[in-house]
This record gives C-alpha cells, sequence and structure tokens, in this order.
C-alpha cells in the first residue's frame, strides 16, 4: 500500500512511501523533462504549469498569485507570465504579417490601435488619433487594402467599376 511509482529525470521506479505521503506527491515538469517530488500539502494547491518559449515547466506561486498568471503569445511561441491585476487589462492581441502575438500597451493607446489590410493580408498597426480618422479601405483590381490619406481627401475617392470588377480612384478637385 505504501509502494508508488516515481519518475525523476532519469526513468521512473518504484519507492516506498511513508504513511500519508504517498497522497502528496505530485508530478512536476521542468524544461528537462517531468518527474515526481514529495513535499507539503499547502505548496501542492501553489503548483501551476507554466510555458515558456522552451517548453512547459511547473512553477510553485504564492498564495494569491495564480490569478494573476496569464498565458501570452509572441512570434516565437506562448508563454506565461506573472502580472500585476492592473496590468492585465493592459494586454491585447495584436496581428502582424506573421501572425498573432500578445503585448502591453498604455490604455490611452488602445483607442489607437487599428487593424489594417493590405494585398498580403490583416495586421495590426498603431497610429495618433488623426491618422487614425484619414484610413480608407481602397480596393482594386487585385484586392482590397489600407491606405493613409490626408484629412478631406475622402471626398476625392470614388469607387469605379469596369467590367474585370470595382476598384477605387482619387479624383483630383
Amino acid at each position: 500500500m505504501q509502494i508508488v511509482t516515481l519518475r525523476d529525470k532519469r526513468g521512473s521506479y518504484n519507492a516506498k512511501a511513508m504513511t500519508g505521503m504517498a497522497a502528496i506527491i505530485v508530478t512536476l515538469r521542468d524544461k528537462r523533462g517531468s518527474y515526481n517530488s514529495a513535499d507539503k500539502i499547502p505548496l501542492c494547491d501553489r503548483i501551476v504549469t507554466l510555458r515558456d518559449k522552451r517548453g512547459s515547466y511547473n512553477h510553485p506561486v504564492h498564495q494569491g498569485q495564480r490569478p494573476h498568471i496569464v498565458t501570452l503569445r509572441d512570434k516565437r511561441g506562448s508563454y506565461n507570465v506573472t502580472l500585476g491585476t492592473l496590468e492585465l487589462f493592459k494586454i491585447v492581441t495584436l496581428r502582424d504579417k506573421r501572425g498573432s502575438y500578445n503585448t502591453t500597451v498604455f490604455s490611452t493607446l488602445l483607442q489607437s490601435i487599428v487593424t489594417l489590410r493590405d494585398k498580403r493580408g490583416s495586421y495590426n498597426h498603431l497610429i495618433d488619433m488623426a491618422t487614425k480618422d484619414a484610413i480608407v479601405t481602397l480596393r482594386d483590381k487585385r484586392g482590397s487594402y489600407n491606405r493613409g490619406r490626408y484629412t478631406g481627401r475622402i471626398t476625392r475617392i470614388v469607387t469605379l467599376r469596369d467590367k474585370r470588377g470595382s476598384y477605387n480612384r482619387f479624383l483630383f478637385a
């Protein structure tokens, strides 16, 4: 009843556990592999599986810290990070032409992120508020894309159509 199968970084094996100790053996994982560990009961409740850019691993966290661990993603993969409560609201998922990723932005910048599109795909971009109002989605015969324009120029863009499809054109006053 007191024999348990354990695993360390060299492989699995059997061991005798002291009375009651078998209940507090947990399987942990670090960047080199999984293994078993016997620890105090309070620690077991505070072990979380984290992930960084090299793989997943286990990590003990202080009580109350667990809700602030978030999984982020950058262009190389996903990973975990511990953030303060206020920082959680500043994380946004952005997208560029190579894929999606997370970043922390200031609250005022959140309104300045727009999704743009060019002929290769969609992506996110940080722009100032004046430029944001000056972005229009244009279309030519190869597809739609975004373009910045000078203020007041939107009245000079018209959508034309020929036998091959619709497209936009700038008309001068």
